[in-house]
C-alpha cells in the first residue's frame, strides 16, 4: 500500500496483480480493474467491461510521481513512512523495505511470529528473480504491510519488526 499527497489531499493506493494478469487498484475507496501494457515512458491501460483505453505517461523521481493522463498532469508526492527507530541490545527492530520494485510472491511469516536476524520474511519477484526480504534483527513481526500479489516499489515498507 502506498500513501501519496496530491493537491492537499491524502490518497492511499493499493495495487494487486490478479491471477489472470489484470490488476486491481484501490484508490481511496474506489476500485478499478484493468490490464496494463508497458509503452514508452508509461502504461497503456484497458478498463473492462467496455475496454476503454488510456495511455498514462509516468515520470518518477523516487519521492514523487507525475502522471500525464487525458491532457492533464497529476503530481503525487509519496508520504514518508515513519520507521521504528528504537534500538535494543539485540540490535533493535525496524522496517523491512523492498530493495527493488517487484511483486510479493509468498509470505513466510505472520504477524506475531518471532523471527531472528537474517530470517526470510517474504519473497518478492522482480525482473524474473526471487528476492528474499529478511529480518534486520531478532524480534516479533508487528505488522505485515504487503500481501501476496501486491506490487511494491523500491523503498516501500513491507513489514515492521519490534
Amino acid at each position: 500500500m502506498f500513501t501519496y499527497h496530491s493537491s492537499d489531499q491524502r490518497i492511499t493506493v493499493r495495487l494487486e496483480q490478479r491471477a489472470d494478469g489484470t490488476f486491481r487498484a484501490t484508490v481511496g475507496e474506489r476500485v478499478y480493474t484493468f490490464s496494463a501494457e508497458a509503452v514508452e515512458q508509461g502504461w497503456a491501460l484497458a478498463f473492462p467491461p467496455d475496454g476503454e483505453r488510456l495511455t498514462a505517461r509516468v515520470a518518477d523521481d523516487g519521492e514523487s510521481r507525475s502522471v500525464h493522463l487525458r491532457g492533464e498532469i497529476y503530481t503525487f508526492t509519496r508520504e514518508m513512512e515513519r520507521r521504528n527507530r528504537r534500538s535494543s541490545a539485540s540490535g533493535g527492530g525496524g522496517g523491512v523495505t523492498a530493495q527493488m520494485p517487484g511483486q510479493v510472491r509468498e509470505l513466510l511469516v505472520a504477524e506475531g511470529d518471532t523471527v531472528t536476524r537474517g530470517q526470510a520474511l517474504l519473497i518478492l519477484e522482480a525482473m524474473k528473480m526471487e528476492l528474499r526480504a529478511v529480518a534486520p534483527a531478532d524480534g516479533v513481526v508487528k505488522r505485515l504491510l504487503a500481501g501476496v500479489g501486491d506490487v511494491v516499489s523500491r523503498g516501500q515498507v513491507l513489514a515492521e519488526i519490534e
